[in-house]
């Protein structure tokens, strides 16, 4: 999750909107929990997109294609440490010494809510939601399945040994 924010508040919302509608991990509220902030700064014949100490200018008119590329182009640099995992949330990838691990969408919501909540932990129904928004009954034996799948990829795929565990209806990522 990645919280987008502007000097232009009609480009925020309408950049954000966009962003989700092509389903990238992002956020225009402050209060939720998130890895980093990407700016947009807007000036009249320009917009700067500015993403940790990384910037990029591009000549106006352009193209939503344009600042999309670029601001992938941007996060996909972005890596968390998670022990001794580096974990690229956007590239949905983990990397361990010299092995690389490629994560589907449902492993990589799952890792990536875990990071973002490692402190605190991330409610059960909480999580389930982020995976199955639609779903009308929640079926909590299908997102066990996946953490218990996800936990078995890692130590087949890195030979990491991935400690999940649920305490007063929270699971909380264990970093080693």
């Amino acid at each position: 999750m990645f919280y987008i924010s502007s000097n232009d508040l009609f480009f925020s919302q309408n950049i954000l909107n966009v962003f989700l509608q092509k389903n990238l991990s992002v956020t225009g509220d402050k209060e939720q929990v998130f890895f980093a902030n990407l700016f947009y700064q807007i000036r009249p014949s320009e917009i700067e997109i500015q993403f940790n100490q990384n910037k990029k200018i591009l000549s106006k008119p352009c193209r939503f294609e344009t600042i999309f590329s670029h601001t992938i182009q941007l996060l996909s640099s972005y890596e968390v440490n998670v022990g001794r995992i580096v974990y690229l949330p956007i590239k949905q990838s983990m990397r361990l010494d010299t092995k690389i691990n490629f994560l589907n969408d449902i492993h990589n919501i799952i890792f990536s809510s875990l990071t973002l909540y490692c402190d605190a932990g991330i409610e059960r129904r909480i999580l389930y939601h982020k995976i199955w928004p639609k779903d009308k009954e929640v079926q909590f034996n299908k997102l066990d399945t996946h953490l218990t799948n996800l936990k078995s990829k890692l130590k087949d795929e890195l030979n990491y040994d991935c400690k999940i565990v649920t305490q007063a209806g929270k699971i909380k990522l264990i970093i080693n």
